[in-house]
Order: C-alpha cells, then sequence, then structure tokens
C-alpha cells in the first residue's frame, strides 16, 4: 500500500452518473525491462500476486491495479455499479495514459479474465490501440471466497462492496460467449493455466474453453495443468506459474511439430509441484 499511487477515474457506466474514484496501482522492477501486466479476480485484489510478484520483478517491469470497489481501490456503495466491460476500459487507460505500457503481456485470473477478455475484444476492434498486447496468460476463472486476506477485504467498506462488486457474474453470463470468442479470433500467442484441485471450477471448463476456442488456432497456444494447485495458482504454486511465464516469455515453447520432443524433454526434468504440459 504505501508503495502504490492512486490514479482517478470518472466511470463511463452511464447510471453511475460520472461518479469519480480512485484507483489503486502499484509497478515494480526496472522500466526498460519486459512489461507485464497483471490483472486481479474476485473478490481479490492485486495483493493476490504478492507471491509472484518477486519470482519476476528482476526480469520484467510489473504493473498492478485493484479495480474500484476491491483492494486499495474506492468502493462506492450508492447504487455504483461495479461493471466488467468498464473495468476493461479502466485497463486501456492505465496502459495509456498512467503506466505507458506500450508492448506487454497480459496475465489474467479469475474476475480478470473476463475483464482480459473484454479488453482483448476491444483491442483486436481498434486499428490503432496505442499499444500491443505480446503474450495472454488465462488461469482458474470463477468465483471463489478465500477464508484469508480479510484485512484487504474490509480496507475502507470492503466487505460492503463485496455484495456489489459480485454482480458482475450477471454480466458475464451476458457476455461470456461473445468475450470467449475474442480467444478464437485472436492472434496474440497464448498460454492456459489452470489448477487440477480448483472444486469451485472444475477441468471440465478449462477442458472445453480449450477444446472450442484456442486449440485449433493459427496462433501458438499452450495448456498446462498445476496438479498440486486449486484456485490460486500464483499463490499455491508460483514457481511454477513463474516457469511458465518464463518459458512463455522467452521463446521456449514448441511449436505443433516439435512440441512432442519438448514434452518429452520438459518432462524429464518436471518437479512434482511443476505444471503438466498438455500441448
Amino acid at each position: 500500500y504505501e508503495g502504490g499511487d492512486y490514479f482517478e477515474w470518472t466511470s463511463s457506466t452511464e447510471d453511475n452518473n460520472n461518479a469519480r474514484v480512485n484507483v489503486f496501482y502499484r509497478t515494480w522492477g526496472d522500466e526498460s525491462n519486459p512489461q507485464l501486466l497483471l490483472i486481479h479476480g474476485f473478490p481479490n485484489s492485486s495483493f493476490d500476486y504478492y507471491k509472484l510478484i518477486p519470482l519476476l520483478e528482476e526480469d520484467y517491469y510489473i504493473a498492478a491495479l485493484d479495480f474500484p470497489g476491491s483492494g486499495f481501490s474506492d468502493k462506492p456503495l450508492d447504487g455504483y455499479n461495479y461493471m466488467l466491460a468498464e473495468n476493461a476500459e479502466i485497463i486501456d487507460y492505465f496502459l495509456r495514459e498512467v503506466v505507458e505500457f506500450d508492448d506487454f503481456a497480459l496475465y489474467t485470473h479469475d474476475r480478470g479474465v473476463s475483464i482480459g477478455l473484454a479488453l482483448l475484444g476491444n483491442y483486436l476492434d481498434n486499428p490503432d490501440p496505442g499499444y500491443r498486447i505480446n503474450y495472454h496468460f488465462l488461469s482458474n476463472s470463477g468465483m471463489f471466497l478465500p477464508l484469508a486476506y480479510a484485512d484487504i477485504f474490509a480496507f475502507k467498506d470492503g466487505n460492503i462492496s463485496l455484495l456489489y462488486v459480485g454482480r458482475y457474474l450477471l454480466e458475464r453470463q451476458a457476455n461470456e460467449l461473445r468475450w470467449l470468442d475474442n480467444l478464437r479470433r485472436s492472434p496474440i500467442p497464448t498460454a492456459y493455466l489452470w489448477g487440477l484441485a480448483d472444486n469451485v471450477n472444475p477441468i471440465r471448463i478449462a477442458n472445453h474453453v480449450w477444446d472450442t476456442y484456442l486449440d485449433d488456432r493459427e496462433a501458438p497456444g499452450s495448456y498446462w495443468i498445476l496438479p498440486t494447485a486449486a484456485h490460486y495458482p500464483q499463490r499455491e504454486q508460483p514457481e511454477a506459474v513463474a516457469r511458465i511465464i518464463n518459458m512463455a516469455l522467452g521463446g521456449q515453447l514448441p511449436d505443433r511439430a516439435s512440441e512432442d520432443e519438448f514434452m518429452r524433454r520438459y518432462e524429464a526434468s518436471r518437479g512434482v509441484n511443476d505444471a503438466v504440459y498438455v500441448g
């Protein structure tokens, strides 16, 4: 909290009446390093990445924010609508006007996956977005309420705001097929990660999304299952997640022609907590 800062956002959702909210953000690492944006899920905040960031900050310039209603950002409780589509607009503004990212990798988790897919659609439809997304990481997506980090949930009435932010499930239900189709038409290399022990969002979700939207694309893609992680791989097995990020952004993942050889080599060195490469 002490190492972060705020920017002001004027809500673009019509019935929020141009409400202004202060959005908390923080950056780590050297600005000359490759850029990495981390997008958090519900009901948590950018603090979700506190175990992963130390493994990456020497090699990347990392940025993360707390969406309105979460973490250290403002939490209006007077009927304010916390919309996924607006969150995607906040990310766009954050990239262009605040951290000035121009060529970055995008890592999304849980509710943040939907925000990332909305952002992706806007990006693909904009002939001049002002930046380039060079890699897209997706992890376990869905709603999960852990019984930890309650001090951050409670910051500035956070426990109350959960009831309002949780309405995003209705918005996601209305838009999920359109947003998922953004994956099918995306030319951005994608890595799909899933904690196998997630008992809220079972592995059949990941299998369906991979088979339906990612596996047959021309763009490079990879699917990873973390056998000893659950809903929060970035907290439960951060070293395994960092290894996938480093391999993907370091150009070490195979194309279809060489994936059998890669799989044999990778499996020979894989630790018990490392992700399993599916394809």
